[in-house]
């Protein structure tokens, strides 16, 4: 989790970063900390929410979004898969 809230604090602090290079950090970085683990292990909810803001946090991040941007907007609904 610390790792992720980091990449979040620095895509925030390097916005000359362009989008396309911010997604592929966010790409090599966050995916290879959930590909092994991710489906194993049995998230209690209170940590599976966290860890889904955590990595809203960071696509808005590397989209430059304001944070007040509706998170519907990177999330599928839940009758297709999403929260």
């Amino acid at each position: 989790m610390d790792g992720i809230t980091e990449l979040a604090c620095f895509l925030r602090k390097n916005r000359n970063l362009s989008i396309e290079n911010s997604l592929r950090l966010i790409e090599c970085t966050l995916a290879p900390l959930l590909v092994f683990s991710g489906p194993v292990i049995i998230w209690p909810d209170q940590e599976y929410q966290r860890l889904t803001a955590a990595f809203v946090r960071c696509d808005k991040e590397a989209w430059q979004m304001s944070p007040n941007t509706s998170t519907a907007l990177l999330i599928f609904p839940k009758d297709q898969g999403g929260l």
